[in-house]
């Protein structure tokens, strides 16, 4: 047949490494399925018994429960754990609960343990930041958990242990077996290892460059910040150190902008010129004065932010007396930061109250990486993505319902935000079970969800998003970013068709190849756009999609030890500063729930409106979840899983077919 001589000559043309991945990938396919295909598909109670000190047997426990107990809920598995685990309001944490019953379940199933010293580093840096254990050298990156902010952190802490590995990699090959088939150990990063200190003028980034051209009545008043509570007595002098290392250490934290005739331009100052550590005693204060002064002072140091003078980062240690529970707020001008530095710094702050040595270690430099985007890219294998990122532009705007007549630019000072939160029960299988069905990221069904319930909303086939990624995915794996902070976020728009009416299998899957078909990450978008003038558009109303829709990933959580965190939003932009857009959606998730912030202006919409939006959303989601679970175990891939072999839908169709999966 023609469609199997055409799959045979293309696999034929792959490389040896990218045949064997195909293979490898195949055969997981296959055992996977055949797993599923002997597999319980029915929903099976299981109970947790907290027994320490007790050999307890369980069919006699089974026995006991029968005469109090009808059949339907005596429990098929009973698992004894040593201790029930417990949220900070003293719940049952079900979270902790699910990841228990799924080792069982792999320890069933069976774990492929690492067979090379690669592999077992591989699974050890995993199993730490994703807290899912045991883990075979199969699981999925993303069908576990992990997302692309993780991701940065799996780059990082393999870079101690000596692994390269870019962002492209783990993207590309999601399972330790896969990944570690394409480790260099001969790959060579570009690090800062000169110990000079840089000063002087810097390139902006793509990112940089959309603010300057955005905010125009405002700029200096854009922050993002972090509050840690309950810190122990006596952290001052070694968070100040850990400060004044960051300073050093990160050029974006020394940065200062000024404007001339050519518009605004970037310099980084020396470390002395930087003030970033501020002491305050309030400890005579009593709690209300103490929480009075801390909001005064936060807003005044704020508004005194000043670009062209730099030190647009600040950390205000606040003393509240001799005992502890001393107060550390970390503000910063978003013009330096971004999620991942907010990561980068916090881990540093937090080690350092911890009593922890922290490890630093150089990676590519914001100037380095800047300067590579702006003067030595080799653009002409980014001009092929110019037709696909005009093609975006040129879909009109939806029409989105709004409840009053407005004018663009909207103003800060008329935002409103609703804070909605995914049951934990859900987000669990979100996260741990719902990626599996269709190898999906945690993302891509989230925007399924969205894309379909402002379809809903809308009456729209079409959805146009403004998107956000990370901006530290580079195939030149010269470059290494998994250290550095400073604001590199692609922002790029991206237009999703809503097909397949009720259909949610085979909405997800093109949701999902829609998503992936986004090129190079979406920088060459920003890069395109902002630095080489390839892409051009009428006005920044025109090239801003309605709907700002973007995924943080796992946050950390509320309670870390005895540490309170929590991110501060409110009063963080000047009220007069414009926005393009009607609707930002911002997701991530924290304390094992899925949390979506929508915020939207009161000149344009009534909180009922956009109320009944989030109502379609949570429908959407919730019923993308149970579709998922329903499917149990039966894979369904998609050509973007393969992309060594360049398979259509159908040619990949005909050769699972062949492997007689079912």
């Amino acid at each position: 047949m023609k469609v199997e001589k055409d799959i045979t000559n293309k696999i034929e043309q792959l490389t040896e490494k990218e045949r064997k991945l195909v293979f490898m990938k195949l055969k997981q396919l296959v055992n996977k399925n055949k797993q599923a295909g002997t597999s319980d598909k029915l929903k099976r109670l299981t109970a947790y018994v907290e027994a320490k000190d007790y050999a307890l047997d369980l069919e006699n426990l089974k026995l006991y429960l029968k005469e109090s107990l009808p059949d339907y809920m005596i429990p098929s598995n009973i698992n004894i754990v040593e201790e029930i685990p417990q949220l900070p309001n003293g719940k049952v944490d079900l979270n902790a609960l699910a990841t228990i019953s799924k080792t069982e379940q792999e320890s069933k199933t069976g774990i492929e343990k690492p067979k090379t010293e690669i592999e077992e580093k591989l699974v050890t840096i995993w199993e730490e930041v994703l807290d899912f254990s045991p883990l075979s050298i199969h699981d999925n990156f993303f069908e576990i958990g992990g997302d692309s902010i993780l991701s940065i952190q799996i780059i990082a802490r393999a870079r101690k242990l000596g692994i390269e590995i870019s962002p492209n990699q783990l993207f590309e090959h999601q399972t330790i077996s896969e990944l570690a088939l394409f480790i260099d150990d001969n790959n060579t990063i570009d690090t800062d290892n000169d110990d000079d200190i840089f000063t002087g003028e810097i390139p902006l980034s793509p990112i940089q460059h959309w603010f300057f051209e955005t905010y125009v009545s405002a700029p200096h008043f854009w922050n993002q910040g972090v509050k840690i509570q309950d810190i122990p007595a006596g952290k001052r002098e070694a968070i100040e150190s850990a400060i004044d290392t960051l300073i050093i250490e990160q050029e974006a934290l020394r940065l200062s902008f000024y404007h001339n005739q050519e518009g605004w331009k970037a310099k980084v100052l020396s470390p002395e010129h930087i003030k970033a550590f501020d002491f305050y005693d309030i400890s005579s204060l009593d709690i209300t004065e103490q929480e009075s002064f801390i909001e005064k002072t936060l807003h005044e140091v704020q508004s005194q932010f000043n670009l062209a003078e730099g030190s647009l980062f600040k950390c205000l240690f606040f003393k509240t007396s001799s005992k502890g529970k001393d107060v550390c707020i970390l503000i910063s001008h978003h013009l330096v930061v971004d999620a991942v530095s907010w990561k980068i710094i916090q881990d540093h702050v937090i080690s350092a109250i911890e009593g922890n040595k922290n490890d630093s270690f150089k990676t590519t430099s914001l100037k380095k990486w800047n300067t590579y985007l702006n003067e030595e890219l080799d653009i002409e294998t980014w001009k092929k993505d110019i037709d696909f990122w005009n093609a975006q532009n040129s879909v009109s705007n939806m029409t989105i319902p709004s409840d009053f007549n407005f004018e663009l630019p909207l103003r800060e000072k008329s935002i409103e935000t609703i804070a909605f939160k995914l049951d934990q029960d859900i987000t669990n299988k979100l996260t741990q079970e719902a990626n599996s069905v269709y190898n999906t990221k945690i993302d891509e069904l989230i925007l399924t969800a969205l894309t379909d319930s402002i379809s809903k909303w809308s009456k729209s086939d079409r959805v146009r998003l403004g998107l956000e990624r990370h901006g530290r995915e580079t195939a030149n794996t010269s470059f290494d970013l998994s250290n550095t902070v400073g604001w590199l976020t692609a922002y790029f728009p991206l237009s999703i068709k809503n097909e397949y009416g009720n259909d949610y299998g085979e909405k997800i899957k093109s949701v999902k190849e829609q998503i992936r078909n986004i090129p190079n990450g979406g920088l060459s978008y920003p890069v395109l756009r902002y630095l080489k003038k390839h892409i051009d558009v009428a006005s920044i109303a025109d090239d801003s999609p309605q709907v700002l829709f973007n995924f943080l990933g796992k946050q950390s959580n509320t309670n870390k030890g005895e540490l309170v965190i929590t991110n501060i939003s409110e009063n963080s932009k000047d009220a007069e500063s414009e926005r393009y857009y009607l609707l930002e959606i911002n997701s991530y998730i924290k304390d094992n729930q899925l949390m979506v912030n929508w915020s939207y202006s009161n000149t344009v919409h009534k909180r009922t409106t956009i109320e009944i939006l989030i109502e379609y959303f949570e429908k959407a989601l919730i019923e993308i979840v149970m579709h998922c679970s329903k499917e149990g175990e039966n894979t369904q891939y998609t050509p973007s899983d393969f992309p060594e072999a360049q398979l259509n839908q159908d040619e990949l169709d005909n050769l699972l077919n062949e492997l007689d999966l079912d």
